[in-house]
């Protein structure tokens, strides 16, 4: 028993090391193509997923996920 809990522990400290490290080698749609029009909507889009929008821009808060689905790599569904 004590050799199996040492063996998930060890899984479980390699799997945290690993795999945000994995992560942080994302880049964004938003970030790695010049999209104008999302552009002209935000101040800031950082790698991590914050995206600061301007005062002045007109987002429709009931479609805004299916008008920039393609810029937010989502899904159809």
């Amino acid at each position: 028993m004590k050799t199996r809990t040492l063996i998930y522990c060890i899984y479980i400290v390699m799997g945290g090391g690993i795999l945000p490290a994995l992560a942080q080698k994302f880049n964004p749609k938003y970030l790695r193509e010049d999209n104008r029009s999302f552009k002209a909507l935000t101040k800031t889009a950082t790698p991590d997923g914050w995206i600061e929008f301007k005062k002045e821009a007109r987002i429709n808060p009931n479609t805004f996920f299916k008008d920039y689905a393609n810029s937010l790599e989502l899904g159809q569904d």
